[in-house]
């Protein structure tokens, strides 16, 4: 059974269906992944999960959850903190992605169904990277909630670029090359194109490319396959409603799903996880 500050990580990612806490359980031993872990970090997978990957923690209070049937190959976890979470929906596949956490109380959270070829998400100083259900990153992909470095006023020193907490929408596409800034929030349904820079609030079922990313088409919809089928029944259901003007998933979202966990996140996730 999980302890009391499992059970809070888990309430901070309400779009991911983890399934019953007594399913997760430590990986079983294999030549083709490597755990290294100075302190106290918990990682515990579900059913059918396969984790191919390095892990590599230092620092204690940390947890790391890959959930039923999602696949980690190929990729690394660093973990330099305490209080962190990395917390893996069901049916997730990630291929040759780096996921970085820095400083104390990260969180990075991707949802069900969602699949990733390639690239790295960097959070630190107790920020959060929250990735909604049934997304497609393409490869060399980078997210990440700060600049790595300050910048100061020179007349006050003040710090010009705090860093910021990164939201990203169900179903969304991240084209190759895409790159998304601290503080953006990406709507679902969206589409960023290929070596795109996505910063600030971008909205739902748009399309948006270039340098900064712009909004170049409203109201699409993307499927994985050429083939309206593939589409997710919440979005066919609109577009057979042509009265509809607000998609089930719109809903979700602005009831707060991704929002609360933007929102616990910014409170400090650490102080919830406490014993």
């Amino acid at each position: 059974m999980l302890d009391l500050k499992h059970g809070r990580a888990m309430e901070l990612c309400p779009s991911l269906d983890l399934g019953c806490h007594d399913n997760l359980k430590p990986p079983p031993v294999h030549p083709r992944m490597k755990i290294k872990v100075e302190g106290q970090c918990d990682f515990l997978v579900g059913r059918d999960a396969i984790a191919y990957s390095d892990i590599e923690s230092a620092g204690s209070d940390n947890l790391i959850i890959l959930s039923d049937n999602s696949k980690l190959l190929g990729s690394k976890i660093r973990i330099k903190g305490n209080g962190c979470r990395v917390l893996i929906g069901p049916n997730v596949q990630l291929k040759a992605a780096r996921i970085v956490l820095a400083k104390d109380n990260c969180l990075v959270a991707i949802g069900g169904g969602t699949t990733w070829e390639s690239g790295a998400f960097i959070c630190d100083r107790g920020r959060a990277i929250v990735a909604g259900n049934d997304c497609m990153f393409s490869s060399n992909i980078v997210v990440r909630t700060s600049d790595g470095h300050g910048i100061w006023d020179k007349k006050t020193g003040r710090r010009l670029n705090l860093p910021a907490d990164v939201s990203i929408g169900h179903h969304v596409w991240l084209g190759n090359g895409a790159r998304v800034n601290k503080g953006a929030t990406i709507g679902s349904g969206s589409i960023i194109g290929q070596c795109a820079i996505a910063s600030g609030r971008l909205d739902d079922n748009c399309i948006y490319a270039g340098i900064p990313a712009k909004k170049v088409r409203e109201s699409v919809h993307w499927t994985r396959d050429a083939d309206l089928d593939e589409l997710p029944l919440e979005w066919r259901d609109e577009i057979n409603d042509p009265d509809s003007d607000v998609s089930p998933l719109e809903t979700d979202i602005r009831s707060g799903v991704i929002g609360d966990i933007v929102v616990a996140a910014r409170r400090r996730v650490g102080g919830m996880f406490q014993r």
